[in-house]
C-alpha cells in the first residue's frame, strides 16, 4: 500500500469548503434588510395587526 491509513482519517467527515467571501457577504446583507424591512412592515401595519390579534398567531400570516 502506498498511503498509509489512519483510523482518524477514516472517521473524519468531508467538510465543503466555505462559500466565497463576497456570497456571504452578500447574504448576510440581503438577511439584515429582510428583518428590517419585517420590523418596518410591523411598525407600519401595527394598527391592522391589532385587530386580527383575536385570531391568533397564524393571522400574521393570512394578513398578508
Amino acid at each position: 500500500m502506498d498511503q498509509s491509513f489512519s483510523p482518524t482519517q477514516a472517521n473524519k467527515p468531508d467538510v465543503p469548503p466555505p462559500p466565497p467571501r463576497g456570497r456571504l457577504r452578500a447574504i448576510q446583507v440581503l438577511t439584515i434588510i429582510t428583518i428590517i424591512a419585517a420590523f418596518a412592515g410591523v411598525y407600519y401595519f401595527k394598527d391592522r395587526l391589532d385587530e386580527l390579534r383575536q385570531y391568533g398567531y397564524a393571522a400574521v400570516f393570512l394578513s398578508a
